[in-house]
C-alpha cells in the first residue's frame, strides 16, 4: 500500500502540482507568522469587493471581514 500525506490528497483533489500546494503552506506559515508577531495590527482601509486587507506594520494579510472584528473590537475596548 503506497501512503500518502494530505499535501498529496490536495493535489489529488485539487489538480494543483504538489510543488505549488508547498508554496502555498509556506506563504500561509510565513503569513500567519508576521501577523502573531504584530503588537497592533493597522490594516490598511477596506476596499470594496477585496477579500483580504494588508497590516501596514507587519505586512500580513487577514480577510477582510476577520480585520473588521479585530478594529471594531479595537474600537469597543478602548477607553474614552
Amino acid at each position: 500500500m503506497n501512503k500518502s500525506d494530505g499535501v498529496d490528497v490536495l493535489s489529488k483533489v485539487s489538480g494543483l502540482p504538489r510543488t505549488e500546494i508547498l508554496g502555498l503552506l509556506e506563504h500561509v506559515k510565513a503569513n500567519s507568522a508576521r501577523l502573531a508577531s504584530c503588537s497592533r495590527h493597522n490594516f490598511e482601509p477596506a476596499v470594496v469587493g477585496s477579500r483580504k486587507r494588508k497590516c501596514l506594520a507587519c505586512g500580513g494579510e487577514a480577510g477582510a471581514l476577520e480585520a473588521n472584528w479585530y478594529e471594531r473590537g479595537l474600537r469597543h475596548g478602548a477607553v474614552p
